[in-house]
């Protein structure tokens, strides 16, 4: 039972949970399917989270970046096809605060549509 994993969301955190006699870890936070995710449910931890593996997805992508054959035109849809669906993966369920939608604002130096 080494990949099972309970989260607990209720007030009280002293469950304990067991499977086939063997008590089962609990978590705060996991990352599950890509996404970060809390007990309380709070998304921060996953919108600040996003910037950095955005970051790596582009930097996976240097030789193509740096190829002089692709125009720019190119370039700009291969971000748009390749990295920004890494950038916003999740974001329909996020429960954004207001300094969320700042720091997402900062990170991405464009206004953001939601305000």
């Amino acid at each position: 039972m080494r990949k099972t994993k309970v989260m607990v969301t209720s007030e009280g955190r002293d469950h304990t949970f067991t499977c086939n006699g063997e008590a089962l870890e609990q978590v705060e936070p996991f990352r599950y399917l890509g996404a970060v995710i809390t007990s309380t449910g709070d998304c921060s931890v996953e919108i600040s989270s996003r910037p950095g593996i955005t970051r790596s997805a582009l930097t996976s992508m240097n030789n193509l970046w740096s190829d002089r054959a692709l125009n720019k035109e190119t370039k700009v849809r291969l971000k748009r096809a390749l990295v920004w669906p890494v950038a916003t993966y999740g974001c329909e369920s996020w429960t954004l605060k207001a300094s969320d939608k700042k720091r997402i604002a900062v990170d991405n130096q464009v206004e953001i549509p939601w305000k």
